[in-house]
């Protein structure tokens, strides 16, 4: 059996160790360290760099969000607006936090599952915080080159970035490892790339 990421601690492709995860929220708990200076202390008290040296801030952040999304940790609101923490006037921390966090469990094996409308400002101040928190702008796919052509795609309107390079995202050495595949992306909105860049 697969475990979750919170289960084995395993972000961006680095192991955590309970102890790291511990020194995070001693962090925390102090209060003193924004999220970019939280990445930063991780990755040069962790020794999360790259080959070249340099601290993985991009994959140090990214792994502290998905902590929190895992309920592993509770991060402070970001500084600037960009996607992570945006507010509405009529939102709902507390009740954002008592939210258990995501999961992949298929709506066939929920037997208990049922939808309530949304009835109250709050309650719709919520719904549009969790939409705008977790609504997709984009679909990404990958096709193996030397098996297919992407024709399906292709005549869906999806659009060929181009090709991987075959070495997988936890691949450290540089080599060709996996099949070498077709990048095919597909936008859910018009302004998909502004959507991104914040």
């Amino acid at each position: 059996m697969r475990l979750s990421p919170a289960q084995s601690l395993r972000f961006c492709g680095r192991q955590f160790s309970p102890a790291e995860l511990d020194r995070l929220r001693h962090w925390l708990a102090e209060g003193q360290c924004h999220r970019s200076e939280l990445a930063r202390r991780a990755g040069a008290e962790f020794g999360w760099v790259n080959g070249a040296g340099q601290l993985k801030l991009m994959s140090c952040r990214v792994a502290l969000l998905r902590m929190e999304r895992a309920g592993l940790l509770r991060l402070p609101l970001p500084q600037k607006r960009n996607g992570n923490g945006r507010r509405s006037p009529l939102a709902a921390p507390a009740a954002l936090e008592l939210l258990p966090p995501p999961f992949t469990t298929p709506a066939s094996q929920l037997p208990g599952l049922r939808l309530d409308v949304v009835q109250t400002p709050v309650q719709a101040a919520l719904y549009r915080q969790l939409l705008d928190r977790y609504r997709p702008v984009l679909l990404e796919s990958f096709v193996e080159k030397d098996r297919f052509e992407g024709t399906c795609y292709k005549a869906a309107n999806w659009r060929r970035l181009g090709l991987t390079k075959g070495r997988g995202k936890l691949e450290k050495t540089g080599q060709t490892v996996l099949p070498v595949k077709w990048v095919f992306i597909y936008p859910l909105c018009s302004d998909f790339m502004e959507q991104l860049k914040r």
